[in-house]
């Protein structure tokens, strides 16, 4: 388990993964289960899971916009950090 429940994340870039979108995500649940690349279409998202070679792993449920994203990969999530520089 990479993230608690209660941090603060990014998320990850589709294109440049060092870099994130805003705003922050809060992380509101941690558990193991299959990502979720489609929250609403098993189809798809079982198709990319396989082409991905993507299983069962840690995931997280994040607050993000005032929205529940759902099994969201680790590799999909920057830790918070602010640059003040």
């Amino acid at each position: 388990m990479k993230f608690k429940e209660g941090e603060l994340v990014w998320i990850a870039s589709a294109f440049e993964g060092s870099t994130h979108h805003e705003p922050p995500a809060l992380i509101i649940k941690v558990y193991q289960d299959k990502p979720k690349i489609f929250l609403c279409n098993e189809k798809e998202n079982e198709y990319w899971l396989e082409k991905e070679d993507l299983g069962m792993g840690w995931v997280y449920d994040i607050l993000i916009n005032g929205e529940v994203d759902e099994a969201v990969l680790s590799e999909w999530l920057i830790p918070f950090e602010i640059n003040l520089s």
